[in-house]
């Protein structure tokens, strides 16, 4: 019986040190996951903040293009003028040859036209190009953006499915424990009997 005994205290030291090994093991697991939870949540608000940014890049790249769409009915209304006055004084050229003496003032007029129509044509011509470069510039930055999202689900996925796995370590270490335990009782249970 004391030979019983002494096993039994062997078994039941080997199954302690066991559940305690187990017990290190379910903390560093929980400590683990903590910190997949936290960098999960740091990679929600990253992505959070990336489709806050893409949104308002997106809204930005609209109102750019509608800009875009007046300035560049701007602009052919502009060459439209420049064709017509250029048109009205090959006319008044064709006046000037023939000799007709109130040309002189109609065509400075004229000109004067054609060169503020054309400083308008040239303003108009610039921020066209102004606003291209911008909407240029937002489409290479909401490419830039959805990469960006796209990687970080891909990375909150692999976060999820790390902490999913060790969840369920925990969990099948936390039952073995606990079959340990029922042992270790019951071995217990029968050492003082």
């Amino acid at each position: 019986l004391k030979q019983k005994i002494k096993g039994m205290e062997a078994d039941l030291r080997s199954a302690e040190k066991l559940e305690q090994k187990t017990a290190e093991e379910r903390d560093e697991l929980a400590s683990i996951m903590m910190r997949n939870k936290n960098e999960l949540l740091a990679v929600q608000r990253t992505l959070a903040g990336g489709l806050a940014d893409s949104e308002r890049i997106l809204a930005e790249a609209a109102a750019f293009d509608a800009e875009s769409a007046v300035v560049g009915a701007d602009l052919l209304k502009a060459r439209e003028q420049t064709a017509l006055l250029e048109k009205q004084l090959a006319g008044l050229k064709e006046m000037t040859d023939s000799g007709s003496e109130q040309l002189p003032s109609f065509v400075g007029t004229a000109r004067g036209e054609m060169e503020l129509v054309e400083e308008r044509l040239r303003g108009t011509t610039n921020m066209l190009a102004r606003v291209s470069l911008e909407h240029d510039d937002l489409e290479s930055r909401i490419v830039s953006i959805k990469n960006e999202l796209e990687a970080g689900r891909s990375e909150e996925k692999t976060l999820r499915e790390h902490l999913s796995a060790l969840g369920r370590e925990q969990l099948a270490l936390w039952r073995e424990s606990g079959n340990i335990r029922a042992t270790l009782d019951e071995e217990r249970n029968r050492a003082r009997k």
